[in-house]
């Protein structure tokens, strides 16, 4: 990332916003205002917390006393010097990973029960329930083959 200027405040800086809605004013404290800097992409709700309000309000609402500048603008241009970090993209396939799985089981399990007349047993539910527990497995196998050896 290259080195801050302007806006971009280093060191143990707090950085001071107003909520334009309701005109409060909030500290955004120093260790939040450094992990922006250091991961743009780690905050990805685009919302912040206004104590005036006593709610997290969008950051298209408020604007830095110091420079003027429009949050959602600044940490857009953050965003735009650094590559979103690989755990981003790793959390949106695990999301649709999830679905798939629970899609595939649900409809084995009502494919094992659908039409069927009398009690539903476990037998009619064993290969949604079993394709369930596969994906989930393969999925903790696959994040543990993926983390990086521990420096012992």
């Amino acid at each position: 990332m290259p080195m801050a200027t302007g806006a971009d405040t280093e060191g143990d800086e707090t950085r001071v916003y107003v909520h334009q809605s309701c005109g409060s004013s909030t500290v955004m404290p120093a260790e939040v205002v450094r992990r922006y800097q250091a991961d743009p992409w780690h905050y990805l709700s685009d919302q912040t917390f206004c104590t005036g309000c006593n709610a997290s309000v969008p950051d298209q609402e408020c604007v830095w006393v110091d420079t003027g500048e429009n949050l959602q603008v600044y940490f857009d241009r953050l965003r735009a010097t650094t590559a979103p970090r690989q755990s981003v993209f790793l959390l949106v396939k695990l999301g649709l990973t999830l679905i798939a799985i629970f899609g595939l089981g649900g409809g084995l399990i009502y494919a094992g029960v659908a039409g069927k007349k009398g009690p539903v047993t476990f037998d009619d539910v064993y290969p949604g329930l079993s394709a369930i527990g596969a994906g989930l497995g393969l999925i903790g196998l696959l994040y543990w083959l993926s983390r990086p050896p521990s420096a012992e």
